[in-house]
Formats: structure tokens, sequence, C-alpha cells
């Protein structure tokens, strides 16, 4: 039931800020996007989860592996992510650089 109610919360917050959202999606303002997410619902119906923390742990390896496979293998790649995968804590952005990457953020990032 508490997830339940989450995903209505989550439902009505995007309903409530798409225009905001979308413009500074399209205007490529960073940093305000991240600040309206930021104060979205949170899943904590999740928190705890032996089996989600599994699965974001995994599935996060994979992406960061296979990312690392794109870049070895090309001279350039271009990659469509959740900002919160590329931002957020432990985000990709600085596992690559870790790894010996050079990664061009935004400006809105910079």
């Amino acid at each position: 039931l508490l997830c339940f109610h989450y995903k209505l919360e989550s439902i009505e917050f995007i309903a409530a800020h798409v225009t905001e959202m979308s413009s500074a999606w399209a205007t490529g303002e960073v940093k305000a996007l991240n600040r309206i997410t930021d104060s979205a619902p949170s899943g904590k119906c999740l928190e705890g989860s032996s089996a989600l923390s599994n699965f974001k742990t995994h599935s996060d390896d994979d992406i960061f592996s296979r990312i690392k496979t794109a870049m070895l293998s090309t001279k350039r790649s271009v990659f469509i992510l959740p900002l919160d995968m590329l931002t957020g804590d432990g985000n990709l952005i600085s596992r690559l650089r870790l790894e010996g990457f050079a990664v061009q953020l935004p400006r809105a990032l910079q």
C-alpha cells in the first residue's frame, strides 16, 4: 500500500511539474532539472529492500560495463541515460573518469 501511495504521489508530481521539467530539459538547464527532481516524492516504501539494492548494484554495474565496452570500441560515443545516473551518488561520470576516460559535461554542469 505504501508503494501504491508513492506511485500516485509521483504521478501527481510529474503532472504538476511536466512543463517546467520539459523546459529545463529542452534548454539544458541541468541544475534547474536537478532541483525539480530532487523535490519529487521518494520511494521510501522500497528503502531497506535488499532485493532492490542488489538489483540496483547489478544494473548499474551492467550499464557501466556496456558503456565502457562501447567507448573502447568507437572513437565517439553518445549515451542517453536518466540524469540521476550521470550526476547522482556514485554516478557514471565519476566511474568513467576513474577508468581514465575523458568525459565532457554539458555546460550547465561545468
